[in-house]
């Protein structure tokens, strides 16, 4: 009898679960195998009932038992050869089985698959068929005709991208991106973010990086903090901050090209939940957020994302935490929050350096920056910016030796009744002014 076109070659599929276990089992048979899972329902049964029966169930029995049924006297069997069999199926069950769980998911007709978000809408700016907080199941496609959009994946790692742009989100962990330009970022010790694209396979390391992918399939990859690895090909290409490639042919190796920033630098903004930034004010490029204590610009305010995700308890000390327009002196008394909350913090700054071409001349710099969550507190003051360097600035940020932290006597920052827009205007003279700005990180 004929297999259907939709039956799977379950013969194939236990073959590549029992190599599975394998040290050098390849990325391609890898890629089969997972493939073959979200096919259909009935692969799925097939390598569940294959792994717990073989599997589990070998795991269950003592040492002595076990030995008791690989040993056979009377037969041929190579003993260490069916212990190897006994061992890649734990090996494979434990590798496959939470693939199993997620492509069970997948089957939206079974009375036993949960629902299964894996991602979410964190943010959209100028964009038509998303909506903030929007949800995504395995297997759903995005298509983005106009705007920017934060995705947030339930691993924590963030894909700002922006239209046009086509891709498909496969995991918690992981998306496929078949056309399209954006900036991956993946905070704290989160690692193994996957982006497929039709010629490269890109896994994070712990980085940022920008991508795009044309038309064809050709795949550009900057990195701009930490590292990754390109695995399209059998041999992984490890990439770090600074450098670019870019790959044409599938299973090809990726060839190096001169390093990309710019064409990222609006999705690296939107990455950290920034929508809009006018006026003197521009958020730091990458290689400038990590040291803010040693970046110079006397043209324009520079806006610097420091970390992400920290809890602050209540009571937590700052200078405002209400909206309108807050300028010196101050209260005297700070303020604290009503609750506990977890934040990201950033470090809005204006370091001139040693240009003295404007000695003894104020000038007045104005912008407006919008977030995409509501700000919480402003931090205004040197004595409070320095007692909180240790929980919010960026590690090795070197802000201890800029001296007159805060705002002077003539700067003013307000901030919206949505509290979502700062507006501010800053005197500048030839010294370091430095406003801290925390978002509410869960809204």
């Amino acid at each position: 009898m004929n297999e259907s076109p939709n039956q799977p070659d379950f013969e194939e599929l236990e073959v590549l679960l029992l190599d599975s276990g394998d040290s050098d089992f390849p990325e391609t048979s890898r890629e089969r195998l997972n493939t073959l899972l979200r096919e259909t329902a009935e692969a799925r049964t097939f390598a569940s009932e294959l792994l717990f029966d073989d599997a589990l169930l070998a795991d269950s029995l003592s040492a002595e038992a076990a030995e008791a049924v690989f040993k056979d006297e009377d037969s041929n069997i190579d003993t260490t050869r069916q212990r190897k069999k006994s061992t890649s199926l734990r090996i494979a069950a434990a590798v496959v089985i939470g693939l199993i769980a997620l492509s069970f998911a997948m089957n939206s007709s079974s009375s036993l698959s949960p629902t299964s978000v894996v991602a979410t809408v964190q943010s959209t700016n100028r964009v038509s068929g998303l909506s903030d907080g929007q949800t995504f199941e395995i297997g759903e496609r995005i298509e983005l005709q106009q705007g920017r959009a934060v995705l947030r994946f339930n691993s924590g790692a963030k894909f700002a991208v922006e239209a046009p742009a086509f891709l498909t989100v496969t995991g918690p962990n992981e998306a496929e991106l078949d056309a399209g330009r954006g900036t991956v970022r993946v905070p704290g010790m989160i690692k193994g973010f996957t982006l497929v694209t039709p010629t490269e396979r890109v896994v994070d390391l712990g980085t940022a990086f920008g991508i795009e992918v044309t038309d064809n399939g050709t795949t550009s990859v900057a990195v701009f903090e930490g590292e990754l690895e390109l695995r399209g090909t059998d041999k992984p290409q490890r990439l770090f901050a600074g450098q670019s490639t870019q790959s044409v042919e599938p299973r090809s190796p990726a060839q190096s090209i001169p390093h990309l920033v710019d064409a990222f630098l609006n999705t690296w903004e939107t990455s950290f939940g920034v929508e809009t930034v006018t006026g003197d004010l521009r958020v730091a490029r990458p290689g400038e957020r990590l040291a803010p204590g040693l970046a110079v610009d006397s043209k324009t305010l520079l806006l610097f994302p420091e970390r992400e995700g920290v809890s602050l308890p209540e009571g937590f000390a700052l200078n405002a935490t209400r909206t309108g327009l807050h300028e010196r002196p101050f209260r005297k008394h700070v303020e604290h929050l009503s609750e506990s909350l977890t934040v990201d913090s950033y470090l809005l700054q204006y370091n001139p350096g040693l240009d003295t071409s404007d000695s003894g001349n104020d000038r007045v710099f104005t912008a407006e920056l919008r977030f995409d969550r509501p700000v919480v507190g402003l931090i205004l003051a040197a004595d409070q910016l320095e007692g909180s360097d240790a929980q919010l600035a960026m590690p090795g940020a070197q802000l201890k030796s800029i001296g007159r932290r805060g705002i002077n006597i003539d700067d003013q920052v307000e901030l919206s009744e949505d509290r979502r827009t700062l507006h501010i205007r800053m005197s500048i003279q030839n010294s370091v002014d430095q406003i801290r700005v925390l978002v509410d990180a869960n809204a």
